[in-house]
């Protein structure tokens, strides 16, 4: 079979034989200028746009316009339709609208009683350069491209992906600036079959008349190309996805069997939202299946601007439409200075930043690591441009198609997959490089050929209907529809299912422990691995069962306070529920404040990383004054201030380092505002002291108030950092509890958290839990300078044997990988005094711990608090913290008895010691966490946000 990048190399540069010699004949540069497209966004058409959000229950009423048209208008807007100057009034949404002419928003506003707003204008994610390349993006052979250096295989394999699916079925609506219908190396574009052409009629009764090959939301017409206007975004955007392979000319699409629906939003590079929200909503009731949508706003665009843009991609998630869009050409970190719509917290969103053909993000684009998704070629693209030719831009918007085409790819493969599953699908199987960890979701760059080589898997599904209805504090009960295919079991086992209920805090997962559940009307309640049975103890045959049919219905009733939380859900033999078959499927849902409404699309998830300030320590407002505490001679901490109640210089990042987005402010919080276990800070400790504090915003600042971006700088805590042995000289603190209560500290993209128990014996020997976020996946720990052999890592956590140190001192804790990224928590971990030499030595372990002294891992023993009799416990009052045992967890070894046929053995995940906070009894995940593809951070970007909502896979 040729290959499609084959055809379009020999359309770029042919290869003529003369006397024995080859010679490259490239073909001249495209004839007409590009425009610039990433200019400040201007108005297309020289009208003010309203936007004006209109209740449902308000009745309509027809209207007679001047120029004899007959308008159905919702009341208050009936009169502003007669006004002078008053251009068009339309619907854009269900409950929103807009009047188009020389109105402000104000005057719409008083004149109809409603809110107004001004109409938000976004731009295409496009520039300005042009170069003559070749297809690198699909098959990258090294060298240099346009000019600039290019890495082998740094590419999507699209070669090896035109093998195997063509995306033939798939429509795919370009969102944009129009796609030129008859340029010859493009397909035929879509076509409206429910309409007879050019009748003046709207047949298929859609709002639309005459809509036969999509639709001009700029000049409201059915003719979404016009030769006087500029089409070239929309087009070169075409031909990446689309172009015709094998014709001789020209460039070949990744996905050329698609059917490209043109949808026009702008004609100069500016789009007013409102008219991307009709086109996005058009696509979805038109059978689009993909939305290419390569624009977006400027960064830190307020949220509340964009709701009518986010209803409609809303709106196109209920009718299963993947919605593909730009990270934008800011070159900034979109996780503080989000833009809009690729970092919207929906599951039918990708958002795509841009790679170089060298394997590296361009200069240009947005990054994120919690809200770019991938990347994608963007740099020096080649594809058609309108009046038949072809150039080379470079963009996010260039980046997008390679990501549409790839999804056209995967789903003409297996229609059937929901928008969610095809975003898991293509995140899943990127290339991964150390050029795109931490600044993006996925780690990678799109490799459309491994994403169509994922096998089809038995599958395990679940439905929760009523999860998005949590009130805090009050007993509600959801149901689950649990269902797998028939493959999935070898045999006819007994199988059951249960759940595992968890909660995120801080950016860490814990194990909600010992709680309430009503179970299809018998009281249950979570056991101390936060496990729960929902089906019937002894099994049922798995054939026999409705499990492989329509489905089993499991009511679960609960009451939980305010929160994150994931029920994660398990088929599993019934004759020993650690062996679990197929993927373990979690059902996110957000508990929101009290007197907060249920959460919807248009609400940001609570941020991970922000958690509001805890009431025993964990953070004042700048500048003001906080009562003065025991733990210095003088009554007070360090500054006169709580411990904890700043950031000490150092408590932050190496000294004078930047990390736009990247510091975690405080110590986490549980719901409520009761800190997190493990978050607390020690009387009198080192680096306690108060630097600017934390703003109300969330982030931390230094004395003289640093940036909104800018993280914490450090020089030595007080106390006197010694920087080659990491510990201080001063006066050790008394222990206080299980955890550090330090600040939480990020560099490199690598937070520590707090780490538990944060002191033990001097002679070494304790093992440590160290809670953090994206932590390596190969740690290199040390402790006080020495290195602390890594024992065990969990998804959010480090577990390291301490080294010996000098007791009294308090060691900094490094977490670092093999590749240089580090980060410091100064003073994390404090050695207790030597013992009494009346005492009989402790071989270095806190009271009350055992720790394994085979090497293991542990998992059959808990590091315990080491908490002193009298000692007050963290969250206040003198009574020593009850240990709860966590529960002994066997791994897989020699004498284990084999699984049942299919199945994976899943034990409970391993606990840390549980706490109890507003009523929730929670222990940290230390090891075997259920969600393994979702950190903690990101579940409220996954939460059910519908009354019904599809469970989300999270097993590897």
């Amino acid at each position: 079979m040729a290959h499609p990048w084959l055809r379009a190399a020999a359309g770029v540069v042919m290869a003529v034989a003369a006397g024995g010699t080859m010679m490259a004949v490239a073909f001249a540069p495209p004839a007409l200028p590009l425009q610039p497209l990433a200019t400040p966004a201007t108005p297309a058409d020289g009208h003010t746009h309203v936007l004006v959000s209109v209740p449902s229950e308000i009745v309509t009423t027809t209207v007679a316009t001047t120029d004899g048209r007959s308008l159905e208008l919702p009341a208050p807007l009936s009169e502003i339709a007669l006004q002078p100057g008053v251009v068009d009034v339309s619907r854009v949404g269900a409950t929103t609208w807009r009047v188009t002419g020389s109105l402000s928003a104000e005057t719409v506003s008083a004149a109809s009683g409603l809110p107004a707003s001004d109409d938000v204008l976004m731009q295409i994610n496009g520039t300005d350069d042009t170069y003559w390349s070749l297809l690198w993006g699909l098959e990258n052979r090294g060298g240099s491209v346009g000019g600039f250096p290019a890495r082998a295989d740094a590419d999507v394999d699209g070669p090896e992906a035109s093998d195997k699916a063509t995306g033939s079925g798939v429509v795919v609506a370009i969102v944009d600036s129009g796609v030129q219908p008859d340029h010859p190396d493009l397909p035929s574009l879509w076509r409206n079959r429910n309409e007879v052409c050019g009748n003046g009629v709207d047949d298929d009764a859609n709002g639309y008349t005459d809509d036969c090959t999509g639709w001009d939301f700029v000049r409201h017409d059915n003719t979404p190309y016009d030769t006087n206007a500029d089409n070239n975004h929309g087009t070169h955007v075409s031909g990446t996805i689309a172009a015709i392979p094998n014709n001789g000319r020209g460039v070949a699409g990744l996905a050329p069997g698609v059917s490209l629906m043109s949808l026009k939003i702008t004609e100069n590079g500016s789009i007013y939202l409102s008219n991307a929200a009709e086109a996005i909503r058009y696509a979805a009731d038109q059978g689009a299946k993909i939305v290419n949508a390569s624009f977006g706003t400027s960064p830190g665009t307020p949220r509340e601007a964009v709701a009518a843009l986010e209803d409609a991609i809303t709106y196109a998630r209920s009718k299963g439409v993947v919605v593909v869009t730009a990270a934008g050409n800011n070159g900034v970190d979109t996780d503080a200075r989000p833009v809009w719509p690729a970092d919207l917290p929906l599951d039918n969103i990708i958002s795509v930043g841009a790679s170089t053909a060298e394997e590296k993000p361009a200069s240009f684009s947005n990054t994120g690591a919690t809200s770019v998704d991938l990347f994608a070629p963007g740099h020096y693209i080649a594809s058609t441009v309108d009046g038949g030719g072809y150039s080379a831009m470079q963009g996010t918007s260039m980046a997008t198609p390679h990501v549409t085409a790839a999804a056209a790819l995967v789903l003409s493969q297996t229609p059937t997959m929901s928008p969610v599953e095809v975003r898991d699908r293509l995140l899943g199987t990127v290339d991964q490089t150390e050029a795109y960890r931490d600044i993006a979701v996925s780690g990678g760059r799109l490799n459309a050929d491994r994403a169509l080589d994922e096998p089809a898997s038995p599958k395990v599904s679940v439905e929760a209907a009523s999860f998005d209805e949590f009130v805090a504090n009050e007993s509600h009960t959801g149901t689950l529809t649990i269902s797998a295919s028939a493959d999935l079991f070898p045999a006819s086992p007994l199988v059951t299912w249960q759940a595992t209920l968890l909660l995120s805090a801080g950016g860490v997962a814990y194990g909600v422990v010992e709680h309430p559940v009503v179970v299809d009307g018998s009281e249950l309640a979570t056991d101390t691995a936060a496990q729960v049975l929902l089906g019937p103890a002894d099994g049922v045959p798995a054939a026999s069962s409705a499990l492989t049919g329509n489905g089993v219905r499991v009511a679960v009733g609960t009451m939980l306070p305010p929160g994150e939380y994931a029920l994660v859900i398990d088929i599993v033999a019934a004759t020993d529920r650690r062996y679990a078959y197929g993927p373990s499927v979690a059902v996110f849902f957000t508990v929101p404040e009290p007197g907060q409404p249920s959460p919807t699309a248009t609400d940001p998830p609570p941020a991970a990383t922000d958690p509001p300030p805890d009431p025993a320590g964990g953070g004042g407002e700048p500048g003001i004054q906080q009562p003065s505490v025991p733990g210095s001679e003088d009554g007070s901490a360090p500054g006169g201030t709580i411990p904890g109640s700043g950031t000490a210089p150092g408590d932050g990042t190496i000294p004078g380092s930047t990390i736009p987005g990247n510091t975690v402010p405080g110590g986490g919080t549980l719901p409520g505002g009761e800190s997190v276990p493990g978050s607390g800070s020690i009387d009198g400790s080192p680096g306690g002291g108060t630097g600017g504090g934390t703003r109300p915003d969330g982030n931390t600042g230094d004395a003289g108030g640093s940036g909104d971006d800018q993280a914490v700088g450090g020089g030595p805590a007080p106390g006197g950092t010694s920087p080659t042995t990491g510990t201080s000289s001063g006066p050790r603190p008394e222990p206080g509890g299980q955890t550090s209560n330090k600040q939480p500290v990020t560099h490199d993209g690598i937070t520590i958290i707090s780490i538990d128990p944060s002191h033990g014996g001097g002679t070494g020997g304790d093992t440590i839990m160290i809670i953090g976020d994206r932590l390596p996946d190969y740690p290199v720990v040390y402790i006080g300078g020495s290195p602390a052999p890594v024992v065990s890592r969990g998804i959010s956590s480090v577990s390291v044997r301490v080294p010996s140190g000098i007791p009294t001192s308090a060691a900094d804790v490094t977490v670092a990988d093999r590749t240089g990224r580090a980060v410091t928590m100064p003073g994390g971990f404090v050695y207790d005094p030597a013992p009494a030499p009346s005492t009989p030595a402790s071989g270095g372990n806190a009271p009350g711990s055992t720790t394994p002294d085979d090497g293991s891992t542990p998992g059959n023993t808990t590091p315990d608090s080491g908490t002193m009799p009298g000692t007050p416990a963290p969250g206040g009052g003198s009574t020593p913290r009850p240990v709860v045992p966590t529960p002994v967890v066997p791994t897989p070894t020699a004498t284990t008895p084999p699984g049942p046929d299919g199945t994976t053995f899943r034990p409970p995940p391993t606990l840390g010691t549980p706490t109890t906070r507003t009523g929730l009894r929670v222990a940290p995940v230390i090891a075997g966490s259920p969600v393994v593809t979702v950190s903690p951070s990101q579940w409220g970007t996954k939460r059910c946000i519908m009354v019904v909502c599809a469970g989300v896979p999270v097993s590897v």
